[in-house]
């Protein structure tokens, strides 16, 4: 019979079949490690993301509420500005506005300008002093000062100057 047996080759023994097997095994598992982390990681990046986006929008909601609120809030000081220049236009006692740090003339009503004889472009933009509006100079720092404290001023009496230098009192 020449029915032959096949005869493995000399250096394949069991031992190096099973280093073979081990070496395929520790690969494998490798792979499967490197499988499990990158998945893992990418579970990660995923829920970072979404978490992410939830903030984002949470961020934008409070933004967009926020400009809202400042929006109402600016039209409502817009219609409060519009009635107190209504109201300080109109009203029959003589009225002046001051810039307290630099001590101008900022606006001035009607009234005031028929009481002292000014023009309005003569008494904007200059100061009280300027204008000898008081005849005494420390009746306009006295008045600053009780303005700067938060005190009212009530039934003041003062000598006022007018454009042409009359005295009223």
């Amino acid at each position: 019979n020449d029915v032959g047996v096949v005869q493995p080759p000399p250096w394949w023994t069991l031992s190096r079949l099973l280093l073979v097997l081990a070496g395929v095994t520790v690969v494998f598992l490798f792979a499967l490690l490197w499988a499990l982390a990158t998945r893992h990681k990418n579970n990660l990046l995923l829920h970072a993301q979404v978490e992410l986006k939830a903030a984002h929008d949470k961020l934008e909601e409070r933004v967009r509420e926020r400009t809202n609120n400042l929006w109402e809030a600016n039209q409502a000081f817009r219609r409060s500005e519009e009635r107190f220049v209504k109201a300080f236009r109109a009203s029959p006692v003589p009225l002046l506005l001051q810039s307290v740090h630099e001590q101008r003339v900022v606006d001035v009503n009607e009234s005031f300008l028929q009481l002292t004889g000014f023009k309005r472009e003569e008494v904007l933009g200059q100061t009280p002093a300027g204008l000898k509006l008081f005849s005494k100079p420390e009746t306009g720092r006295e008045i600053l000062d009780t303005l700067s404290s938060k005190r009212p001023i009530r039934d003041l009496q003062t000598e006022l100057g007018t454009r042409e230098g009359q005295t009223l009192t």
